[in-house]
């Protein structure tokens, strides 16, 4: 008997348009892990500012109550970038994976602010009076000022951006420790590394190699020299920015194109 031996191109690819089309329908291929946590931890940053800015808005003081919410909705980002396709089960399943990663995440950061006092002029001047004030209940869209004449650095808590301090004084009162509060500040480098991290093994590099790349990209020296306080500089792009015209472009240029030939697969 012969056999038929014909190549059925055109049913593979018919497979695999298929296969594409089922793929789009779903909503995509899913993320990477990597991708899945750090979208988790920049949720779970996100929703303490919405909830707590929220609260504020109807005229309510910060509660530690917001925090369950808010790592709820930063599981939910991760869980929606994971694409589950295997019905109720498998959605319970990674939902639970991802709030016990972030839960981790979380604890570890809050136990790491907590293991290192604040010495800074900046942090106790200011950063953690400010959060003090909005954790015992000064609203800043209903009250007035706080009193510049009765203190003068108040003058900083009046007019600086609020959303850190927003999101650390919810910790504080979830945790009633004001030093680990200050641990908000390793969640959105964490979640940089992580991108990095999932970028450069997507060229194919090796995980080690993406990992030392991934943490001296993220671990820039204002962060590290700032994650130990209450100051969050850095946090601010427009700080940031500044505080970079102080370092040779050509530097910057140089590490850029270092990075990129060693991710070359």
């Amino acid at each position: 008997m012969e056999v038929d031996r014909t190549p059925r191109a055109d049913t593979d690819t018919a497979t695999d348009t298929t296969d594409a089309a089922d793929a789009d329908t779903a909503g995509g291929p899913a993320a990477a892990p990597a991708v899945r946590l750090a979208v988790s931890l920049i949720g779970l940053l996100a929703a303490l500012f919405a909830l707590g800015a929220a609260r504020l808005a109807c005229g309510q003081p910060l509660t530690g109550w917001l925090l369950p919410p808010a790592l709820a909705a930063g599981a939910a980002l991760a869980v929606w970038a994971a694409r589950p396709q295997d019905g109720g089960r498998a959605l319970a399943v990674s939902a639970l994976r991802a709030l016990g990663a972030l839960g981790a995440c979380a604890a570890a950061a809050l136990a790491f602010g907590a293991a290192f006092y604040d010495v800074s002029w900046d942090g106790q001047v200011y950063h953690q009076q400010a959060v003090l004030a909005l954790a015992e209940g000064w609203n800043p869209f209903w009250d007035a000022p706080l009193s510049i004449a009765a203190r003068p650095d108040n003058i900083w808590i009046n007019h600086y951006p609020k959303a850190a301090w927003i999101a650390q004084a919810i910790l504080f009162r979830a945790t009633g420790s004001l030093e680990a509060a200050k641990g908000l500040q390793l969640l959105p480098l964490a979640a940089a590394a992580l991108l990095v991290f999932a970028a450069l093994r997507a060229r194919g590099l090796r995980p080690w190699s993406a990992g030392v790349l991934a943490a001296l990209t993220a671990g820039n020296p204002v962060a590290l020299a700032q994650v130990f306080t209450g100051q969050r500089k850095w946090l601010h792009p427009v700080v940031a920015n500044s505080q970079h015209k102080r370092v040779d472009p050509q530097v910057n240029q140089q590490f850029v194109a270092t990075v990129m030939r060693v991710s070359r697969p």
